[in-house]
């Protein structure tokens, strides 16, 4: 949607290394009482007639048959024809659910804590970042620099609650602390504040770096 209303600033990136293609599922439900009409509406939504519905620029999400870009709003919509044919060509990631259940629920507390709750300054910084980049007051490769290490784990280490121990946030981490996050309310929010904390010096950090570069 974004590329759709703003061409000029936005686009659909692909990483090189891998992305997940997630299809919007439709089933037919086994308690229906009218299967006939249930497997025609199926039949409807991956038909081009049924498929231009994702085309609608208040939905704007990718449909999953091509034969919809022939239709006279198909044919409209050349921005969504470019971002299908490159999924089609994307190197995608395999996710495994039994691996992802192992430490969900850790790592929706932890983006939470990094992106959700410092929202207002990680949003400064990368306002601050690209007005940088933009004015000429940095290089290419300083800002690639300060927009990798904003998120990395590796440059925000923080204090275990529990253990008070200092720690980095990895997959095997996450992996052992899963379980207790989904079970014991405190020491998860204990450890939820502890990230802010480490994020929101993480984040002055780097705008006094930015700062001294410009």
């Amino acid at each position: 949607t974004a590329q759709w209303v703003n061409p000029e600033f936005c686009r659909y990136i692909f990483p090189a290394d891998g992305t997940i293609v997630n299809a919007d599922p439709i089933a037919l439900l086994t308690t229906t009482t009218d299967k006939d009409l249930a497997l025609g509406f199926i039949e409807w939504v991956l038909s081009p007639e049924g498929q231009k519905t994702w085309l609608d620029g208040n939905i704007n999400r990718m449909p999953v048959n091509e034969a919809v870009f022939d239709t006279p709003l198909g044919q409209q919509r050349s921005d969504l024809e470019e971002v299908f044919a490159k999924t089609q060509d994307a190197l995608t990631i395999q996710f495994d659910s039994v691996e992802g259940a192992s430490y969900y629920s850790a790592i929706r507390s932890y983006h939470r804590a990094l992106i959700v709750l410092p929202q207002i300054k990680l949003e400064k910084l990368w306002e601050d970042l690209t007005w940088a980049l933009e004015d000429g007051k940095i290089t290419q490769a300083q800002f690639d620099d300060l927009a990798f290490r904003m998120g990395d784990p590796n440059d925000i280490p923080f204090v275990d609650p529990a253990t008070g121990t200092t720690e980095i946030f990895t997959l095997a981490y996450a992996q052992a602390i899963n379980d207790r996050i989904e079970t014991d309310v405190v020491y998860k929010q204990n450890l939820v504040d502890a990230w802010v904390l480490a994020v929101n010096n993480h984040y002055a950090e780097l705008t006094a770096e930015l700062e001294s570069i410009s």
